[in-house]
C-alpha cells in the first residue's frame, strides 16, 4: 500500500492507501475489522471480498486504511466514491477497541488532504440522526457545513438518516 501520511495527533498510526494489488496480505485484517465495524450485517468473508474489491478498485474509488504502527494492524478505514469535485463517503469504521480516541477525525483530515490534492472540493455523506451521529458531523464540520437533508435510509436500512455536504 501507498502510505500517504505518517504524521499523526499521538495515536501511533499512519494512513496508507487501498491498492487491489495489495489485496493478499491485507485481505484477513480487512475482513475482520468490516465484520467488527458491522457485525449487523453478518458478512461472510467472501461477501466482504467480493464487495470490496468490485467496488473499491477503480479510478473513481478512494479507501484509506489507518494503521495502527505498533501492532502493524489496520484499525479502520474510509471508502469514498469520487464524483468530480465531489468525494462521498461510503463507509467509515474504526475497530471497536479502538473507538473513542479521536481516530475518525486524524483520519478525515488525512483523507480531505488527499481529496483536495486530486481537485475535490466537497464531501457528502449520509449519518444516523438516532444514534446522535449526523449531528456529531455537523458539529465537527461547523460552518464548513453547507447543505443538510434527513431523509429515509438509502444505503440500506431503514433508520433515519441525514444527507450532509461540506466543504473542504
Amino acid at each position: 500500500m501507498e502510505e500517504y501520511r505518517l504524521e499523526n495527533s499521538g495515536n501511533n498510526t499512519s494512513t496508507e492507501i487501498f491498492n487491489k494489488t495489495n489485496w493478499p496480505e491485507i485481505k484477513t485484517q480487512v475482513t475482520e475489522l468490516i465484520k467488527d465495524c458491522f457485525p449487523q450485517y453478518n458478512f461472510t468473508n467472501e461477501e466482504i471480498e467480493n464487495f470490496f474489491l468490485k467496488t473499491y478498485s477503480n479510478d473513481k474509488a478512494l479507501v484509506l486504511f489507518l494503521k495502527d504502527k505498533l501492532e502493524r494492524k489496520i484499525i479502520g478505514f474510509t471508502a469514498t466514491y469520487i464524483n468530480g469535485d465531489t468525494a462521498d463517503i461510503h463507509m467509515t469504521g474504526i475497530r471497536s477497541d479502538k473507538r473513542n480516541q479521536k481516530l475518525v477525525g486524524e483520519l478525515m483530515k488525512n483523507l480531505e488532504e488527499k481529496l483536495k490534492t486530486i481537485g475535490v472540493s466537497y464531501i457528502t455523506r449520509e449519518a444516523k440522526v438516532n444514534d446522535g451521529y449526523a449531528d456529531a458531523i455537523e458539529r465537527y464540520y461547523g460552518d464548513r457545513v453547507i447543505y443538510t437533508e434527513d431523509i429515509e435510509g438509502t444505503k440500506g436500512g431503514t433508520e433515519e438518516k441525514r444527507s450532509i455536504k461540506i466543504k473542504l
